[in-house]
């Protein structure tokens, strides 16, 4: 756990006793780090108070035992994790949740979670686009796959602020490899899409909420057309 808004980097490198610059592609093999755990509520990385958290080259398998609030990684309470060239497993929940905070996630397979590959609900407060359609503070996906999830692929809803999706891909995940739902009423404002695939996923590739607490009809349709004609979106 990383709070009161500490900054914290973890690179593992051949010698995890080192302060190296970033992996290239001949790198080590990743590290893993492994958390199973009959205490509810327990991540492997849970960032909290405003707290800045980067790992790279680094495996995460989880297992807590809760229904809710059930993570591998967390950002919460204002904070930020970004994983990159990562594999993440979350045997009993979704393999990574952003409550209150926002992650970016680059080259990281989240796969076989017993719920979503990524739940987002809260974001940063005062999420707002640039020209550039980077995210300012929100949330980013990029170079990506959710595969063999026990829920969505990601799931993103709530006011969970903005959500970038580059180079995506989703694959047999048990419902729909991108959710948009309630709460998320800015449509494509709110969410930016560059490239997503979908094969497999047994409700489709795109589910949008678009009544019934969602951004509404036309908004949705209006998403629903920056997806690429061969992923299948469907909207509600």
């Amino acid at each position: 756990i990383v709070n009161n808004a500490r900054s914290v980097t973890v690179i593992a490198t051949a010698d995890v006793g080192e302060a190296l610059s970033p992996p290239d592609e001949q790198q080590a093999p990743p590290a893993t780090l492994i958390h199973r755990t009959s205490t509810p509520y327990e991540s492997v990385v849970e960032a909290s108070g405003g707290a800045r958290v980067s790992i790279v080259n680094v495996d995460i398998l989880h297992s807590s035992k809760s229904v809710a609030r059930n993570y591998a990684v967390l950002a919460c309470e204002e904070s930020r994790v970004s994983l990159t060239k990562s594999v993440v497993t979350s045997e009993t929940g979704s393999g990574v949740g952003c409550e209150g905070g926002a992650i970016s996630l680059d080259r990281v397979l989240v796969t076989n979670c017993s719920n979503h590959g990524a739940l987002l609900q809260g974001g940063l407060e005062g999420d707002t686009w640039d020209d550039e359609q980077q995210s300012k503070p929100g949330s980013s996906i990029s170079n990506s796959q959710f595969v063999s999830n026990g829920g969505d692929g990601v799931y993103f809803r709530d006011g969970a602020g903005c959500l970038l999706l580059k180079n995506v891909k989703t694959e047999k995940n048990a419902i729909s490899g991108i959710h948009v739902g309630t709460g998320v009423v800015g449509g494509t404002a709110q969410v930016k899409v560059d490239n997503v695939a979908s094969v497999g996923d047994r409700k489709g590739g795109v589910l949008i909420e678009g009544t019934k607490g969602g951004m509404g009809r036309d908004a949705a349709e209006e998403l629903a057309h920056t997806f690429s004609k061969d992923v299948q979106v469907v909207i509600t």
